[in-house]
């Protein structure tokens, strides 16, 4: 009950939550909010079939997903795994993400880290003063 209390209090995320989730440094709030976001992100998939677009930090283990999109590419075009990277193409304008692509995926959800993204440029730029990371 006391451990209760103090989760209500400080409006931190109970560590017995923690223990069986995602990691998450946010407060209680925005975690229960990210929580029902990832339901209905899944829920939607499993309801009407892939998405167009997935969102990659709504995946608790990301690098299984790009691993099986790496898979899925090497057995449509019979090519080793080993032999496949990435190629990354920022679609930022209106309707450029409207339809799946014929190979590979589009994500949303990554995150800058000390830059930002110029939408009038297309192309990285300086990140704001004390801005650290960048949606």
């Amino acid at each position: 009950m006391w451990r209760l209390l103090v989760v209500y209090h400080v409006r931190s995320v109970p560590e017995l939550w923690l223990a069986r989730s995602f990691p998450s440094l946010k407060a209680l709030g925005p975690y229960v909010r990210e929580v029902i976001d990832r339901v209905e992100f899944f829920a939607s998939w499993l309801a009407n079939g892939p998405p167009v677009v997935y969102w990659l930090s709504g995946f608790f283990f990301t690098q299984a997903f790009l691993t099986g999109a790496k898979q899925n590419y090497a057995r449509r075009h019979k090519v080793p795994i080993d032999l496949i990277d990435f190629d990354f193409e920022v679609r930022d304008r209106k309707g450029a993400a409207d339809k799946r692509p014929e190979d590979g995926v589009l994500v949303r959800g990554m995150f800058l880290d000390a830059a930002a993204w110029d939408y009038e440029q297309h192309c990285l730029c300086e990140s704001d003063p004390k801005v650290r990371a960048v949606l």
